[in-house]
């Protein structure tokens, strides 16, 4: 599965996500964070879209970039 987050549905200006790094999600929270400027922001709240990840039965890839954030979800073999 393929999540694309645009930039315009992130919770910080575009242009920063050139230098955001750390990406990942908390269960916890059911946010997306990243760190910019040696601070952790919330990039994106996934229950505003009813969505919630269970971790236990996936592994995730994570990039950022201009064009926005892309989830990369599979199925762990366990």
């Amino acid at each position: 599965m393929l999540i694309s987050i645009l930039p315009k549905e992130i919770e910080i200006e575009s242009w920063k996500l050139a230098y955001v790094n750390n990406l990942h999600i908390d269960y916890a929270t059911n946010c997306l964070y990243g760190n910019f400027e040696n601070k952790e922001i919330t990039l994106y709240d996934f229950s505003k879209i009813g969505f919630f990840n269970d971790n236990r039965r996936n592994k995730y890839e994570i990039s950022c970039g201009l064009a926005g954030i892309f989830i990369k979800i599979e199925k762990n073999n366990l």
